[in-house]
């Protein structure tokens, strides 16, 4: 396991699925070897989609299944890597936190800005 990330996809009784995964604890990620792994993980879907687009050019149709198949299994494989990369959580962790500290900012300053108001409009009442 070059990342220390397995994964899998749980089906729930409901028919929804899960993904479930195991990071290790790796503070210092060799680049290299990450920029190595996400290059060689998109360098097939993308040569599926320009072998796909130039089928479609051609009108050769016969070959459109296996080339769709193959397609969405890379895509598949894309998909499962990026919802279990430590990375890509500890991003959307952080836009999280950034997003409630933001708006419990904005709550604070509107009830702030009312009351204010509120007490200059009584001060001129006494």
């Amino acid at each position: 396991m070059l990342l220390g990330s397995p994964f899998a996809c749980l089906p729930s009784p409901a028919g929804t699925t899960t993904w479930v995964y195991e990071s290790s604890d790796t503070t210092n990620p060799n680049k290299s070897d990450s920029s190595i792994f996400w290059t060689f993980l998109y360098l097939p879907f993308l040569l599926w989609s320009i072998f796909t687009f130039l089928l479609l050019i051609r009108l050769k149709f016969q070959w459109l299944p296996i080339n769709l198949v193959s397609l969405s299994l890379s895509g598949a494989n894309i998909y499962g890597y990026y919802k279990c990369s430590k990375e890509q959580k500890g991003k959307l962790d952080n836009l999280m936190r950034r997003g409630e500290k933001q708006s419990r900012s904005e709550a604070t300053s509107w009830e702030c800005d009312n009351y204010a108001s509120y007490y200059e409009e009584r001060s001129d009442e006494l």
